[in-house]
């Protein structure tokens, strides 16, 4: 289990608000982060973005054969005929 850990510095960054929502085994937790450095905003959603796609599986490979192939034509061959 990989786990991503975000870390917010208070000069730049503070959390206002925050809620939970739970349903069933899964909750959802919503966060308010003022940020008044663009500097700071912009190293924050770098790390929110890499978080993310550290908790997305890895889609496997499409093999070759599960490919959609374009259809082979069908041309008649008439041999190496002189005309």
């Amino acid at each position: 289990m990989t786990r991503s850990y975000l870390s917010i510095d208070p000069e730049h960054a503070t959390i206002t608000n925050y809620s939970v929502a739970s349903k069933g085994a899964r909750a959802i937790v919503k966060l308010e982060i003022a940020v008044t450095d663009s500097e700071e905003l912009a190293w924050l959603i770098r790390e929110i973005a890499k978080a993310q796609a550290e908790g997305k599986p890895a889609k496997p490979a499409a093999s070759r054969a599960k490919q959609k192939q374009a259809p082979t034509l069908a041309l008649p061959y008439y041999g190496d005929t002189k005309r």
